[in-house]
């Protein structure tokens, strides 16, 4: 009975895993993609090891914020919160640039 009660999808455990690995993955080929050939041309100093390390949990926190967000919404309320925030960054954008 609490099955026909609950109407939200069954999710196995191995999807649930994934589902948190596989952004953790892309995060870190993409720093580590980026570091390597800042470093083959020298450009790798003490900052820029700070920053990868700073801003790659934050990418992750963004990527598993944005997979939390589309399940709880759903695709259609996921494009209208992402499209928003689109909108109000390029208005801020604008208008950074355009005040001196």
């Amino acid at each position: 009975m609490p099955d026909q009660l609950d109407n939200r999808p069954a999710v196995d455990q191995k999807a649930g895993v994934e589902a948190v690995v596989e952004p953790i993955k892309a995060v870190g080929g993409l720093v580590g993609f980026g570091v390597g050939f800042m470093a083959a041309a020298g450009l790798v100093d003490h900052d820029v090891l700070v920053h990868a390390a700073v801003f790659a949990p934050l990418a992750l926190a963004g990527i598993m914020g944005g997979q939390y967000l589309f399940r709880r919404t759903g695709g259609h309320g996921f494009r209208r919160v992402v499209l928003t925030v689109l909108v109000v960054l390029s208005v801020a954008i604008l208008v950074r640039s355009l005040v001196p």
